[in-house]
């Protein structure tokens, strides 16, 4: 399974939290750590944070594409090149992997717990899609290859799809869970009015349901 870490690091180096989040994976799955950093000084500080856990880590990426911080694309950047990397190197396209944003232990230490439930409760399923955790797109799972279309799809049509939603109404977590579903099982309800909430549930193909309520905020087609 590859592990994908991610994202703000705020004071994850300064507990053991995501330490032994990855140490308690480790027994059950055999990892592959990737990381993606934008400051090379932390570089050092993860590699001296993972300690005995770095036999498990395949490659840090360090962006140093600080010009493009601001962009609205430069998440999407970071996330095309990171999973286009793991993508070329990678055999198996269907092997699994989990894509997390590195402080999110630090939010609630009962994260751990669940998400830890949630991975193992996924893996034991063949991917068609990807899934989310606890309706957010801080931690997914999928494989390779529905990951990378997902990526690509984020990276080359990211207009368009801000074209569909009223962004006022809805976050970039909410368009990945959206746009996830809408390509990956396009029969679920899309076209909104902007005034208009829906609950979004599903069983997925395997019978778990997701047990996700979320209001969706799409732009009426006769409106543009």
């Amino acid at each position: 399974m590859i592990l994908l870490l991610y994202g703000d690091i705020e004071n994850t180096f300064e507990n053991d939290l995501l330490y032994k989040f990855i140490k308690r994976l480790s027994y059950t799955f055999k990892l592959k750590i990737y990381i993606h950093i934008i400051d090379v000084k932390t570089q050092s500080l993860i590699e001296n944070y993972i300690k005995d856990l770095k036999k498990y880590a395949q490659y840090i990426m360090v962006d140093q594409e600080k010009e493009e911080q601001e962009n609205k694309l430069h998440s999407n950047l970071q996330w095309y090149k990171m999973i286009k990397y793991i993508k070329d190197n990678t055999d198996s396209k269907n092997e699994p992997i989990v894509c997390m944003q590195m402080n999110i232990l630090q939010k609630d230490i009962s994260n751990s717990d669940d998400i830890i439930y949630f991975i193992k409760h996924q893996n034991r399923f063949s991917y068609s899609k990807n899934f989310f955790w606890n309706q957010s797109s801080v931690v997914s799972i999928g494989n390779i290859t529905t990951m990378y279309i997902l990526a690509c799809h984020f990276y080359y049509d990211f207009d368009d799809i801000l074209e569909k939603y009223d962004t006022s109404q809805v976050g970039f977590n909410d368009l990945v869970i959206l746009e996830n579903d809408y390509i990956f099982e396009p029969v679920l309800p899309m076209i909104l009015s902007s005034s208009s909430r829906d609950t979004h549930t599903y069983t997925d193909k395997n019978g778990f349901n997701h047990g996700h309520t979320m209001k969706l905020y799409v732009k009426n087609q006769s409106s543009k």
